[in-house]
């Protein structure tokens, strides 16, 4: 993924991808079987993100999950606490006014894989296609570089910056980018994004990530595709581009490209 980068990363990074694949599982379970498969152009919405419901333009999606529920110690009850209710309760509604034919809502935490070696590993196991879908995120990390005359992949860096874990969502990315001056790459083999601008790397997925992505996984046969999240976007930008490229790729197996 784009936000890969230090070596001593790398360990960090690759528990996160076996974490999501796990969570993985459990939303493939969660798609409703039907005669005609569904296709899932998904993302999910959180009250703590403070990106208003109503400014979600749900005419890209096909599945949205508002989340996410607690889980109560002593009796394993899901429950929605109390300041999320109102907003849980209003939440189907409000995105219907945009896309009325939005079927689906759920009120628990979902998370979704990436990359290529986890999706073959799946169909190797013996898990169809049709019951896999592809995550990517809208965020990225970013980190400070060591010597900012080497801003490329794996480079040395002394930690994270502008946040304190490096998080920083795709709109904060643009907006440093354009704020900074910042020098954007595209790097095809990792199928990711980064930009730098003095000591300061971010490792992303900008718009040409996201659509080859898209486009793997509809040639993979896969069922669709996951964001995380759909308030980190950039005014809609990238799940626009996500939904145009799933109507545009025609489905095959004959893709190979790893990510």
């Amino acid at each position: 993924m784009a936000s890969t980068k230090p070596t001593s990363l790398i360990v960090s990074i690759t528990f996160f991808f076996f974490f999501f694949f796990f969570f993985f599982f459990f939303f493939c379970l969660l798609l409703q079987p039907s005669s005609a498969q569904t296709v899932v152009k998904g993302s999910y919405w959180f009250p703590e993100s403070e990106f208003p419901v109503t400014d979600i333009n749900s005419s890209h999606f096909t599945h949205l999950f508002c989340a996410f529920a607690d889980l109560n110690s002593q009796n394993n009850q899901v429950t929605i606490s109390s300041t999320n209710q109102p907003k849980f309760s209003t939440f189907t509604q409000t995105v219907q006014r945009r896309n009325p034919s939005y079927p689906r809502f759920r009120d628990y935490r979902i998370i979704c894989p990436s990359g290529d070696a986890g999706v073959r590993a799946w169909i190797q196991a013996g898990l169809p296609a049709t019951q896999l879908v592809l995550g990517f995120p809208y965020y990225g990390y970013a980190w400070r570089l060591s010597n900012a005359n080497s801003p490329s992949y794996y480079a040395a860096t002394t930690g994270s910056a502008i946040s304190p874990d490096g998080s920083i969502g795709y709109g904060q990315i643009r907006k440093f980018i354009v704020d900074n001056g910042a020098t954007t790459v595209y790097n095809s083999t990792v199928v990711g994004d980064y930009c730098y601008a003095g000591t300061t790397w971010i490792g992303y997925d900008d718009n040409q990530s996201i659509v080859t992505k898209v486009r793997y996984a509809k040639q993979k046969g896969l069922r669709g595709y996951f964001s995380r999240h759909v308030g980190a976007d950039d005014n809609s930008g990238l799940s626009r581009s996500a939904s145009r490229a799933w109507d545009a790729t025609v489905a095959t197996t004959a893709i190979r490209r790893k990510f």
